[in-house]
């Protein structure tokens, strides 16, 4: 009955901020999203006005693909603290769900209040371009791009950009310059290798193509575009593919509806 009663008082013990934002970005970086989300699920009522918890619970659900809490964390961050960072993300986590409108009209405000010099425009602009080009805007895109360009014209997912724009356009040689131009100076850029597969499919060279896909897997084994285009194509050229990508993938996002949906057609 002793040991019955002990077990009864025992209470867990509370973490210390420092020790909750500590475990909470350890998860994080180790990408363990799910253990994250527990901790900030755990603190999240007492927690719900500090700026640094707040900011870690938004990565935490973004990691899980769970784009509607992250941006009701970045919601209330703006509201304490007006940083042009914060709606940054908020428009970028809008765009994961498809709010275009209200994404732009995030970045359209952070636009009307800043300083003509401050260094924050070349991201507006850039991710500006962005939600454009997934609206099929390739006009506005570019205009967009062209912006971000004339305040830093060496980042290379800018110029990555570029080279999707290019595809869209047809122009396969002025693409894989803009490519390549990534490559000579970075070759761990997923989204470079992920820019010259596309442009070697359109060339007909498959096997190339895949090569390079395969390559920006190793860089970044999370590419989801490079995981969707990798099975899509080995279907369609009849080569077999390994499961160990999309795995790795569920694995760590785990409540990716479209990868989930990629996966189970794989499998029929």
């Amino acid at each position: 009955m002793e040991a019955i009663q002990q077990l009864n008082d025992f209470k867990p013990i509370e973490l210390n901020g420092d020790e909750i934002y500590g475990q909470i970005n350890d998860f994080i970086q180790s990408q363990q999203f799910q253990d994250a989300v527990n901790v900030v699920e755990d603190y999240e009522e007492k927690q719900s006005s500090n700026v640094s918890f707040l900011m870690l619970a938004s990565q935490a659900y973004k990691g899980m693909q769970n784009f509607e809490k992250e941006s009701s964390c970045l919601k209330k961050l703006i509201e304490m603290d007006q940083k042009p960072r914060y709606s940054i993300l908020l428009a970028e986590s809008l765009s994961h769900q498809g709010d275009f409108p209200q994404a732009l009209k995030t970045l359209n405000k952070v636009l009307d209040e800043a300083d003509g010099k401050d260094p924050i425009l070349f991201e507006v602009h850039k991710n500006m371009g962005n939600i454009y080009l997934k609206c099929g805007d390739i006009e506005a895109a570019e205009e967009s791009y062209n912006k971000a360009n004339s305040i830093n014209s060496q980042d290379e997912n800018l110029i990555v950009n570029y080279g999707v724009l290019a595809i869209l356009r047809g122009e396969y040689s002025e693409d894989k310059n803009r490519f390549a131009e990534v490559l000579e100076t970075n070759t761990q850029s997923d989204l470079a290798w992920v820019g010259m597969a596309l442009v070697h499919r359109a060339h007909g060279d498959l096997d190339l193509s895949r090569a390079c896909l395969l390559r920006g897997l190793d860089e970044n084994p999370f590419n989801k575009l490079a995981i969707s285009n990798y099975y899509q194509w080995c279907h369609q050229d009849n080569v077999d593919a390994t499961s160990e990508i999309m795995d790795g993938y569920l694995a760590t996002f785990p409540n990716d509806r479209e990868m989930k949906q990629l996966s189970n057609s794989m499998s029929h």
